[in-house]
């Protein structure tokens, strides 16, 4: 007796699955099972790849309708999609008044001078080349001339008549007396709107580089022509000088020798006899000598 008074109660299971019917039990696996599978979807949609979109719960959100460049839209009066900006709008900070800078003039005249932002310096120079080498240089030719690769294979499909329609205006040689006198307003002008079949280039040079490349020009045309009232007079004396010697240092000017085959041979009338020639003693071209020499005078 005193055994059973001692002896632990029995303890309920806290679910007797054996009062569970057995259809509950496999409705309960079912449905664990199934509440796996938003968990796999979800992991195969961020680990895999797909060939189609992602689906999407809301699509009106990710698909919108909208309405693409040049098509007709019925709204407008005009039937045009792309509105054009009200007269007098201008975006912010892109007003650009500085004409001196932003356009190369003042009033109606172009500048001879260049603006205040910009300060002339090697740096600027070295910028301007890089520049001119890469936008200028295939038409202009890297020492301005006006030779380069396009101009040159331009050239060759007018004269072989390939051209198929194109017309080409070879370009000026930036060291003739026009261009060498053309204000630096109107070089910038040229670079920023074009001129004849030349292209505007304001798109692919900002302002800054527009001028640097000015500047660079402008340094070319004084690498092969400078007034000699330019150059201080210590230098100036030594430029004659060296003209001087180049000149004396020049052979002379050989006199072509008479045509004798008319009359049989017989000296023409007025002629000296052969082996009596006189030496010439003509002056050559003091102009075109100084070129030939290098002479910047």
């Amino acid at each position: 007796m005193a055994d059973k008074k001692h002896q632990a109660p029995k303890v309920e299971p806290f679910i007797n699955w054996s009062r569970v019917p057995r259809n509950y039990i496999w409705a309960a696996i079912i449905l664990a099972n199934f509440s796996l599978v938003p968990l796999s979807v979800v992991y195969a949609h961020r680990n895999l790849h797909w060939r189609q979109p992602r689906p999407s719960i809301i699509p009106d959100m990710d698909n919108q309708y909208r309405w693409n460049p040049q098509q007709y839209n019925p709204d407008f009066a005009d039937g045009r999609v792309m509105r054009s900006w009200p007269d007098g709008t201008i975006p912010v900070g892109m007003l650009r008044e500085d004409d001196h800078y932003y356009r190369g003039t003042v009033g109606d005249k172009f500048v001879t001078s260049f603006p205040d932002e910009i300060q002339i310096s090697e740096a600027l120079i070295d910028r301007g080349q890089d520049r001119y080498n890469i936008y200028c240089s295939v038409c202009h030719g890297e020492a301005g001339y006006g030779d380069g690769m396009v101009e040159k294979r331009a050239s060759e499909l007018m004269l072989s008549g390939n051209h198929r329609g194109m017309s080409w205006v070879t370009p000026l040689s930036y060291h003739s007396d026009e261009l060498r006198n053309r204000p630096v307003g109107h070089i910038f002008n040229t670079i920023t709107n074009g001129i004849r079949t030349m292209p505007s280039y304001k798109s692919q040079i900002p302002v800054e580089d527009r001028w640097a490349i000015v500047a660079y020009i402008r340094t070319l045309q004084a690498s092969q022509w400078t007034p000699v009232t330019d150059v201080d007079q210590e230098h100036r004396d030594n430029l004659i000088k060296q003209i001087e010697a180049n000149r004396s240092a020049a052979p002379p000017v050989e006199q072509a020798a008479p045509d004798t085959a008319a009359d049989g041979g017989d000296a023409a009338e007025g002629t000296a006899a052969e082996g009596d020639a006189p030496a010439g003693d003509a002056q050559p071209d003091t102009a075109n000598q100084a070129e030939a020499d290098g002479g910047n005078g």
